[in-house]
């Protein structure tokens, strides 16, 4: 029995302790999962938060996203996704997205980055669920886990405004582009239809004007007739200069030349156009020069003819200054005028191209070009201008350009009183052949200029309308010399040339292209096909008879011109005339002290000043203040001085 009761107890107590043992253990759990339970809960409220921030984000966002799987088909999309694709909701059926090139067909389309993990960003077109494309700019992005590719996310946006802005862009570019080569259709041919008569016109002057047998009146007439041509020239060169300058095409040409002479022709050329106007041209010097100087010889005078032409343009009576100094390598020209000056609101439109300001009396001279030239001309030449100027008082305008001197030859400048050509002799005193002269050209007129001034020189000339009967007549006179025209119907210069150079007969016969077309493709283009040489219409005797000179290996016979006029003749105070002046002279003691003081100061101005009160004071004029007046034009204050002091000791005595 106690045995018994024993094992009872025992089995008691063991299911006793069994019982509390498992209530403790799940007492003791409970409160051990109580802190986990709580992060668990935390975690999965995160989770959602998360979750439905990143909801918020996909719906917010201004660009479609959509996610795909490794098949390309749509896992996801984004409210503006589904707008774009057309969609009703973003929980339809799968969407499969599809592309087509509309740039580049070679490049991998979208499909085929997402299939294979490819980082991409393109432009191409998506398909709307009607089918119908839009362009859109996307990135698509892989997605791995493990590196294993389960798809990728595409980000896109619809580019269908910039694409028509792109397109407006692009026809306004292609509108402008025809009219820029409508623009340079136009130019060249107003250029060849413009220089073509001036050739003649032109041409022919300077013939007459080498003429001995003209009269003082009559060469006076052909000069008024070449430089009104050349003006014109002038004007056509300065818009093509502009079209070349928009066009970012000027190029520089150093070379060494003549200083001393470049500033000469200058200031002849002024002082005559102010003479034409009645007011007075003045050039001072305010250091020494340099003999010669390197730089584009061509630009720089044309920068300075703009300056000074507008300045005697603009200045109705008074004077027009010129001074040039040079310091340190930098020359500094200065022009002044007494004109009727610009306004201070005015000033910086002057610069501008077909822009002419201030009296509308003047806007009928010129194109309105010169100054717009002459700044994009300084700016390649990296030259400074500056301009103050004064409503009705006058204008400075003045420059400074970093000109190094010249070292070795000096090329000399274009000298007007030259030995009149004649005729010619060959270097090789044993080949007295005549030279004969093959010229090429459509217009009658420039066939005939050249002939009327290569015949009298001694040279055989054979005409040709174009480029066909160039061949033909070349084979029968074999001419030492051909003056081809470029642009001619039936065979042009170009291909003339090309034929021509490759018969054997024809390889070292000198071929000059004269052309009214100044553009430098036709020039590079007239070189290229064979041409030795290329002058431009309308072109200077003295151009084309100096490439003759060169290419023919010639001498020129010369006889010197003889003046044709007592106005072109130096003016001396030494003659007998002069003494008879001094005589005859009516100005009293006190005038020609003040008149000798004047030059003396080399005041030209003033001299013209006390001229002009002297004459009013006697009611006219006599020939001893005509005299001074010529001398005073032409600057030649000495000699001024000799005829006064002549007058002064005479009166004395």
């Amino acid at each position: 029995m106690t045995k018994q009761l024993a094992i009872y107890l025992v089995l008691v107590f063991t299911a006793i302790f069994i019982l509390f043992g498992w209530i403790l253990w799940i007492a003791l759990r409970k409160i051990a999962l109580i802190p986990l339970e709580n992060e668990v809960n935390k975690r999965t409220e995160e989770l959602a938060q998360l979750s439905h921030q990143n909801q918020l984000i996909l719906e917010l966002a201004g660009e479609g996203i959509c996610g795909l799987d490794k098949k390309c088909q749509t896992v996801f999309l984004n409210p503006v996704a589904a707008n774009l694709f057309g969609l009703n909701s973003t929980h339809e059926p799968a969407y499969r997205i599809s592309t087509t090139h509309l740039h580049d067909e070679e490049t991998e389309n979208l499909c085929y980055a997402v299939q294979h993990g490819i980082y991409r960003h393109a432009e191409e077109a998506f398909y709307r669920q009607d089918g119908t494309l839009f362009p859109v700019e996307y990135t698509t992005t892989p997605i791995k886990e493990n590196d294993k590719l389960n798809g990728a996310v595409i980000v896109f946006r619809d580019i269908t405004e910039r694409k028509q802005a792109e397109m407006v862009l692009r026809q306004a570019k292609e509108a402008a582009e025809a009219a820029n080569r409508a623009k340079s259709v136009f130019l060249a041919n107003m250029n060849h239809e413009l220089r073509t008569p001036l050739n003649g016109i032109l041409g022919y002057a300077q013939i007459l004007g080498r003429d001995k047998k003209l009269t003082p009146k009559q060469l006076d007439g052909v000069q008024i007739i070449q430089r009104s041509g050349e003006y014109l020239l002038t004007l056509i060169n300065d818009i093509l200069d502009i079209s070349k300058i928009e066009a970012n095409r000027v190029e520089l040409h150093p070379v060494n030349f003549n200083f001393n002479d470049f500033i000469r022709d200058i200031v002849k050329l002024s002082a005559i156009r102010a003479e034409q106007k009645n007011i007075t041209f003045i050039y001072e010097q305010l250091s020494h020069l340099p003999i010669g100087i390197h730089a584009d010889e061509k630009r720089l005078r044309q920068i300075l003819i703009n300056l000074l032409g507008n300045a005697i343009k603009f200045t109705k009576q008074g004077y027009v200054k010129l001074k040039v100094g040079y310091y340190n390598r930098q020359i500094r020209f200065q022009v002044e005028d007494t004109g009727i000056g610009i306004s201070e609101e005015e000033i910086d439109k002057i610069f501008l191209p077909f822009q002419q300001v201030g009296d509308s009396s003047y806007h009928a001279e010129g194109t309105g070009l010169g100054l717009a030239i002459t700044k994009h001309l300084l700016d390649i030449m990296h030259g400074e201008l500056q301009v103050q100027s004064k409503l009705g008082q006058g204008s400075t305008f003045w420059i400074a350009l970093t000109l190094p001197e010249a070292t070795g030859e000096i090329k000399q400048s274009y000298q007007t009183n030259k030995e009149l050509i004649v005729g010619y002799r060959r270097l090789n005193q044993n080949d007295t052949k005549q030279i004969s002269v093959l010229v090429i050209d459509d217009k009658r007129e420039n066939r005939s200029v050249l002939v009327s001034l290569l015949s009298p020189l001694g040279f055989a000339v054979t005409e040709a309308c174009h480029g066909q009967e160039g061949l033909e007549l070349a084979e029968k006179i074999l001419p030492e010399l051909i003056i081809t025209d470029l642009v001619m119907p039936i065979m042009d210069g170009f291909e003339f040339t090309r034929q021509i150079r490759k018969r054997p007969a024809f390889q070292e016969t000198v071929i000059i292209a004269a052309s009214a077309s100044v553009f430098d493709l036709h020039q590079e283009t007239s070189i290229t096909a064979g041409c030795n040489a290329f002058i431009a219409k309308p072109f200077h005797v003295d151009d084309l008879l100096d490439l003759l000179q060169k290419y023919l290996s010639l001498a020129w016979v010369t006889e010197k011109l003889e003046p044709t006029s007592k106005k072109n003749m130096p003016v001396s105070t030494d003659s007998a005339e002069d003494r008879q002046l001094v005589t005859d002279t009516c100005l009293t003691l006190e005038q020609a002290h003040d008149l000798l003081e004047l030059a003396m100061m080399g005041d030209i101005v003033a001299i013209l000043k006390k001229l002009d009160a002297i004459e009013t004071e006697q009611n006219g004029s006599n020939n001893t203040l005509q005299k001074i007046r010529e001398l005073s034009k032409h600057f030649r204050e000495e000699e001024i001085c000799e005829l006064l002091t002549h007058f002064v000791k005479a009166h004395k005595t």
